[in-house]
């Protein structure tokens, strides 16, 4: 008789205590392609304040559309959203972040990881996207 060991993978943890950071989050979809800067703003739909823990990260680099490299610059961990894709961006500290991937936190529908990459001041016209 043959004994079966289960193994088990640590789970990642995530603490609502640290989501308190506010930020904007613009739902919406692009007026033109991918990299345009340009947002049809009657379609927009802002989400103020979607509270999320903020992290900098440096020295990430992933591949998007094309295998053209995007650096990533902070990655923003909050409550799970329906419809949240790469055409969002989100507004922090007055600056305008492009989502470059979103991971759907284990599966289970509760918490969004966004990586994003820093556009440049909202104040801005060309960053207004």
């Amino acid at each position: 008789m043959s004994r079966r060991k289960v193994l088990t993978k640590p789970l990642r943890k995530i603490a609502l205590g640290d989501m308190n950071t506010p930020v904007k989050l613009l739902i919406g979809r692009l007026g033109a392609p991918f990299h345009s800067i340009n947002i049809d703003r009657e379609n927009v739909v802002v989400l103020d304040p979607w509270f999320c823990k903020v992290e900098t990260v440096s020295g990430l680099t992933l591949f998007g559309q094309s295998n053209v490299e995007e650096i990533i610059t902070h990655r923003f961990t909050g409550r799970f959203l329906e419809g949240v894709t790469t055409d969002n961006m989100i507004e922090y500290q007055n600056a305008i972040h492009r989502i470059v991937t979103i991971e759907n936190f284990e599966q289970r529908d509760q918490y969004l990881v966004l990586n994003c990459t820093a556009r440049g001041p909202a104040s801005v016209e060309v960053n207004q996207a």
